[in-house]
């Protein structure tokens, strides 16, 4: 596996964020990748996380851009 990061992020509501990229091979052929964004206020950490095949990177790179931000930490 290959890591990519951590790397800092801007998440609206947390006093610190980052994001992580690891790369995993499949046995078959192809890769896992896996991207978290991990966010942490007040004492309290959270993660979000996608998980596609590098055949659905491309496609789905601009919705998961997307994604993350609009992402907010909120802590209720």
């Amino acid at each position: 596996a290959t890591l990519e990061g951590p790397t800092p992020a801007e998440i609206r509501g947390a006093k610190e964020a980052l994001t992580l990229t690891i790369t995993s091979p499949l046995a078959a052929s192809g890769f896992v990748i896996q991207r978290q964004v991990y966010a942490a206020s007040n004492g309290v950490a959270g993660v979000f996380t996608v998980t596609m095949l590098n055949s659905q990177s491309e496609k789905l790179s601009n919705i998961v851009s997307l994604v993350e931000q609009g992402l907010s930490y909120f802590q209720g």
